[in-house]
């Protein structure tokens, strides 16, 4: 955390840009932020062909199922080869 109150005028304005400028970049990106908390670590590594989250509210299985999705459409899923253009069904 960065204490403002020693900041000027212009370093607050700076600041503030640079975070914009970052909350866009999160926002725009936002599945290069996912990190996969120990259960969705193993539903990504599953080798299974057919896999299912089943969990209490709250503990992530859209995330890992929506990660899923978009590492397996492009092509960049982190924990296996995925050949693109592919084909896949999510419900």
């Amino acid at each position: 955390m960065i204490d403002s109150s020693s900041m000027n005028s212009d370093e607050k304005r700076s600041y503030l840009r640079e975070l914009m400028v970052l909350s866009a970049h999160r926002e725009a990106n936002g599945i290069s932020y996912y990190e996969p908390h120990e259960k969705q670590v193993s539903f990504h590594k599953s080798v299974a062909k057919t896999r299912a989250i089943l969990a209490a509210n709250r503990s992530g299985k859209s995330v890992a199922a929506c990660a899923e999705a978009v590492w397996t459409a492009l092509g960049t899923h982190p924990f296996r080869d995925v050949e693109v253009p592919n084909k896949g069904w999510i419900c």
